[in-house]
């Protein structure tokens, strides 16, 4: 209600790349590649998880997996 979903049912926010992980996470937004983060804070997801792809910061968004095979394996707890 606070941001004025359209009927769509989608929120389009444009950001800077250097800001996309720490929003994601602080808006706790489901980004794993199948939506598979259960957790009752976890309303919200990412329908494009490869839009993050290039930003430097895209392992802070919760379930981000790289697309690459040799991408580096980054583990974040919370914070």
């Amino acid at each position: 209600m606070d941001y004025e979903i359209p009927p769509d049912g989608a929120l389009h926010v444009r950001v800077r790349a250097a800001n996309a992980g720490y929003m994601l996470r602080r808006w706790t937004v489901d980004c794993s590649p199948d939506h598979s983060l259960k957790d009752i804070e976890y309303a919200l997801w990412l329908p494009d998880p490869l839009a993050l792809y290039g930003a430097s910061n895209a392992y802070l968004a919760p379930g981000y997996k790289d697309p690459r095979p040799e991408g580096p394996a980054r583990t974040i707890k919370a914070l």
